[in-house]
């Protein structure tokens, strides 16, 4: 038999927390299409949740709440969370949440 390890870093098969350096003004929409090229989170349909967000927990959902939070799509990431937030990232490609940590720069 094959023993498997698990890699700390791979989002898969871990409860590793990924940090994105963000440009404050850079709208949600943007950063959902790099975190999908981001060859580290491998997403596919991402929907994402803040822990304390500036206009509610749920920044992004899709399926039945997409319509509710499609207009946060076009807003800059600061009217959405703070410096250091985690976002909670969920994809139908990965069977675990995956936790974002939004490092503004300049």
């Amino acid at each position: 038999t094959f023993c498997y390890e698990r890699n700390p870093t791979c989002v898969a098969c871990s409860t590793a927390r990924v940090e994105l350096a963000v440009s404050p003004g850079e709208t949600l929409h943007a950063l959902i299409e790099r975190m999908v090229d981001d060859a580290r989170l491998r997403f596919k349909a991402p929907s994402i949740r803040a822990e304390g967000g500036l206009r509610g927990d749920t920044l992004y959902m899709r399926g039945p709440l997409e319509a509710a939070t499609r207009a946060n799509l076009e807003l800059p990431m600061r009217e959405l969370v703070r410096d250091g937030a985690s976002l909670i990232v969920t994809d139908p490609a990965l069977p675990v949440n995956t936790t974002v940590i939004v490092r503004f720069s300049s």
